[in-house]
């Protein structure tokens, strides 16, 4: 008996070593996971710093898709024409009507900057499309299923491109064959519009358009 539990011993060590070295490699995915998510927000927040049309269009459907906690408030400012940019710093700043100020990244008080020094983020037609696109699809995973819903055929009226990523995750969760026929009707009128699409996705997604009637 004494020699059989000498000779397990080393095997437990060893599985024990194997668990531990397994756990530190998640640990250091997670870690790096992070980072990439971070850099990632951080580099669609400075697009909306450049004072460019496109620039913003792409940091919109970024930001959308970023799981950023700030996301519907930024949004909400900029349509609200309350959202700022320091040209120095590149930072984004959301605007309250009573005229304070907090940081997009966090939502913190940013007490110590003056409006002054700051410039509006612009809109044009293009951009307000984007963001309304945007704002639809925040709610694809919202908690509620008639925002949900309404949020789905949003997308469906916009045929926004850039909200494809966003309904993809939206059908890969969702429960109700109600909301995912209309998850699927909205990817279908994107890939309809895409050119680069296979011929053989276009038409699929153009029968199930001519399905909805």
């Amino acid at each position: 008996m004494t020699r059989l539990r000498s000779r397990n011993r080393p095997n437990a060590i060893a599985m024990l070593s194997a668990a531990i070295l397994t756990l530190l490699a998640l640990l250091i995915l997670l870690v790096d996971a992070r980072r990439a998510r971070a850099d990632a927000i951080d580099d669609a927040l400075s697009l909306l710093a450049t004072d460019r049309f496109p620039d913003t269009e792409k940091a919109i459907g970024a930001i959308a898709g970023s799981g950023l906690e700030t996301a519907s408030d930024i949004f909400d400012a900029l349509a609200a024409n309350r959202l700022f940019f320091d040209p120095r710093a590149k930072r984004i700043f959301i605007g309250a009507e009573d005229n304070s100020l907090r940081e997009a990244r966090g939502g913190a008080t940013a007490a110590d900057v003056q409006a002054s020094a700051l410039k509006k983020v612009r809109l044009n037609n293009a951009v307000r499309g984007a963001l309304q696109a945007a704002q639809g699809a925040l709610g694809l995973m919202a908690p509620d299923p008639l925002t949900r819903r309404a949020a789905a055929e949003a997308v469906f009226k916009s045929r926004a491109a850039s909200r494809l990523p966003a309904l993809q995750n939206a059908l890969a969760s969702e429960k109700y064959a109600g909301i995912r026929a209309i998850l699927t009707q909205a990817r279908a009128a994107i890939v309809a519009l895409d050119a680069t699409a296979p011929e053989a996705a276009r038409l699929e997604a153009i029968e199930t358009i001519r399905a909805r009637g």
